[in-house]
């Protein structure tokens, strides 16, 4: 019984439709930071909303962060060196996230 259990439902498994994932349209953004520095921000989402990222420009260098879990808004970090955390128009921009003095720089 424990066998046919097994078959039955590893058919079933391999019947079910595969979904396929899909990419948002990115919603672009540009910024202009309290620093002087520009940055150019391009949000996607997969379709099952397993995953939320950003693609920032910065001072000609491009990054794609991962969003991780934020109490308000949105934040986006390689969790090694940039930081980008958005609330309705402004962002926040941290240059350095491994150093705990770095500045926090606002954007708007």
């Amino acid at each position: 019984f424990f066998i046919i259990s097994t078959l039955v439902g590893i058919s079933n498994i391999a019947l079910a439709k595969k979904s396929k994932l899909s990419l948002s349209k990115p919603s672009t953004f540009n910024y202009q930071c309290g620093d002087g520095s520009k940055i150019k921000a391009s949000f996607y989402g997969l379709s099952d909303h397993s995953l939320s990222f950003v693609k920032l420009t910065l001072d000609g260098e491009a990054y794609t962060l991962p969003q991780v879990v934020s109490a308000s808004g949105s934040r986006y970090t390689d969790l090694n060196r940039i930081e980008l955390h958005t609330k309705g128009e402004t962002a926040l921009l941290n240059r350095d996230v491994t150093n705990e003095k770095s500045a926090i720089i606002k954007c708007q």
